[in-house]
């Protein structure tokens, strides 16, 4: 039987019972936001799970019936489990998930890019911090970056980010700052607790993704916070900032540190090339 009308079966000559809206609300959310993230249209997603794209814009507005059948080449289109389309997306807001879709939208819509400059506040683009956390952590979490090199690593998780988030992924990324200056937003990804912010100041204004990783460099989690709750930790003024030193060479050909060379590492002195 064709996959694309497999949504009419019967059992014992009745109609399938419908499952709970909540249920339904919870596939359609899903579908709408792997879809998104994955940069494909209804119709693309459509024929990739080889059914109709009014059928799948049914099941995105929740009204669709959905066989198991149909969730399993839905799935398998996404690339993701048939327990991923019908598990709720955990978030420490409520609704802010399901809010957060009509940003992802918004974007989308305009064709603006991660570079392009957004006013902080504006109803449909600026994306508010819960719900870029929300997005952030559905879009990526589960992502495996074991084995690869880290500038390929800095790359998936960038693009990664731009699908969550409905921009389009360039072909190059600029070395900005902050990485995504559309939403004033950098990332971080690490394993240990505390944030190293590498040769720059914290800005109040800036929110900074920490993607966790656990042991085996899956990502866990994303929290997002401001700067200004940054600063509010950074009781030192260093503790949040490292600092990569580099030589600037003299006029002379071998320089000193210290007044005083200390003596275990005194016979390690040599002169400057």
């Amino acid at each position: 039987m064709n996959v694309r009308f497999r949504e009419s079966l019967r059992v014992h000559g009745k109609s399938l019972r419908k499952p709970s809206s909540r249920l339904a609300r919870t596939l359609a959310g899903n579908v709408r936001r792997l879809r998104h993230q994955r940069g494909i249209s209804q119709e693309k997603l459509a024929d990739l799970a080889g059914l109709r794209r009014t059928y799948v814009g049914s099941v995105e507005r929740g009204e669709r019936n959905v066989t198991l059948s149909s969730l399993e080449v839905l799935a398998s289109a996404l690339g993701v489990g048939v327990t991923d389309l019908l598990a709720p997306v955990e978030t420490d807001v409520t609704g802010s998930s399901r809010n957060a879709d009509r940003f992802v939208s918004a974007v989308a819509r305009s064709g603006l890019t991660i570079y392009d400059p957004i006013e902080v506040g504006h109803t449909d683009l600026w994306i508010p911090t819960r719900e870029l956390e929300a997005l952030l952590d559905q879009g990526l979490r589960v992502v495996s970056l074991a084995r690869l090199p880290l500038r390929t690593r800095s790359k998936v998780v960038k693009e990664r980010v731009c699908r969550s988030l409905g921009y389009p992924v360039p072909s190059s990324f600029k070395r900005t700052r902050p990485r995504f200056p559309g939403q004033a937003m950098d990332t971080y990804v690490q394993k240990s607790d505390n944030l190293q912010i590498w040769n720059d100041d914290i800005a109040s204004a800036r929110r900074y993704a920490i993607i966790r990783l656990s042991d085996d460099d899956v990502i866990t989690r994303v929290k997002v916070v401001t700067g200004d709750t940054l600063t509010r930790f950074d009781t030192t003024g260093t503790l949040t900032q490292k600092y990569q030193a580099r030589c600037v060479p003299g006029a002379r050909t071998a320089e000193r540190v210290a007044r005083h060379d200390h003596a275990p590492v005194a016979h390690h002195r040599r002169r400057v090339l």
